[in-house]
C-alpha cells in the first residue's frame, strides 16, 4: 500500500500541473476586449463580435469538461485514499481521469484554433508573442 501511496503523490502532482506544462498559447477570458490587444492587433468590431459568439461557444463546453475533470480527480483520490487498495478500480478511475483531461485539453485546442482561423496568421503570431512577453 505504502507503494501505491508514494507512487500516487507524484502522480496527483504531475496530472494537477499537466496544464501548465502543455503551455498556454494566449491568454485566458476575454482579452480581445483589453485595450492593449485591441491596438496591438488591430481588431475590428467584426472581430470583437465573431470571438465574443466564439467564447460562449466553447465556454459552456469548458465549464462542464472542467467538472468532469475536477470529478474524476475527485473519485481518484478516493480511491487512493482508501484503507483498502483496489487497483483495478485505481487503474480504471485513472483512465477515465486522462480521458476527461484529453477532452478538455483537446476543446481547448479547437477554441485556438478557431481564434487563429478569425485573426489570421499573422495577428495569431502578434497575440502569441503578446501574451508571451506579459509572462
Amino acid at each position: 500500500m505504502l507503494k501505491h501511496f508514494i507512487i500516487g503523490i507524484p502522480l496527483i502532482v504531475l496530472l494537477a500541473l499537466a496544464p501548465l506544462a502543455m503551455g498556454q498559447t494566449m491568454p485566458s477570458g476575454k482579452w480581445w476586449k483589453d485595450p492593449e490587444f485591441i491596438k496591438a492587433l488591430r481588431l475590428t468590431s467584426g472581430d470583437d463580435k465573431k470571438l465574443d459568439k466564439l467564447f460562449v461557444k466553447y465556454r459552456r463546453r469548458m465549464i462542464d469538461l472542467t467538472n468532469r475533470v475536477e470529478k474524476e480527480q475527485f473519485e481518484y483520490q478516493n480511491l487512493m485514499e482508501a484503507p483498502n487498495l483496489d487497483e483495478a478500480a485505481v487503474n480504471r478511475q485513472l483512465q477515465k481521469l486522462e480521458e476527461a483531461r484529453t477532452e478538455l485539453y483537446a476543446e481547448k485546442n479547437r477554441f485556438v484554433v478557431e481564434v487563429r482561423k478569425i485573426l489570421g496568421r499573422d495577428r495569431f503570431q502578434k497575440l502569441v508573442q503578446l501574451y508571451s512577453n506579459s509572462q
